[in-house]
């Protein structure tokens, strides 16, 4: 009798034994699977038309200053946006430029969440034509805006 019961108390801890384990290994199996689609290489954490319908960072004005030769494009950044860089686009009847603002670029970081700055682009344009300023985030088009004369 004692033998039978040795048994079973043994069957009981190999039982308990192996859904432990399998709960240790769905647990780690399932953190790892969370790292590796968190990773910001692999996806982005906001798509382009999320971004383009939200507004992370808007143009509340752009203007072209004929006497220091700079466009000045004034921009506000939304609270709760992850932004490292971006780019802005300058279209004129006769060429496109772009002009990058982010880490290691000194008078051109990004601004902080809810700031308003105001950008000075170097650039040599037609006042009164068709010229253009548009923000990119991640190659993504978030808006565009008519560049006025200051």
């Amino acid at each position: 009798m004692q033998n039978i019961n040795k048994k079973a108390v043994s069957d009981h801890i190999a039982i308990v034994s192996v859904v432990l384990l399998a709960l240790i290994f769905v647990s780690v199996m399932s953190y790892v699977f969370n790292k590796i689609t968190a990773a910001p290489e692999l996806a982005p954490a906001v798509s382009c038309l999320e971004m383009q319908t939200s507004f992370p960072l808007a143009i509340q004005n752009s203007c072209f200053n004929s006497e220091t030769n700079q466009i000045e494009a004034t921009l506000k950044r939304k609270l709760g946006t992850e932004i490292n860089s971006f780019d802005f686009s300058i279209t004129t009847p006769s060429e496109t430029s772009a002009w990058h603002a982010g880490p290691g670029c000194e008078g051109c970081e990004v601004l902080s969440e809810g700031q308003v700055k105001t950008y000075y682009i170097e650039q040599n344009i037609n006042a009164g034509e068709n010229n253009k300023i548009g923000v990119l985030i991640n190659n993504c088009l978030i808006q565009t805006k008519e560049i006025l004369p200051c």
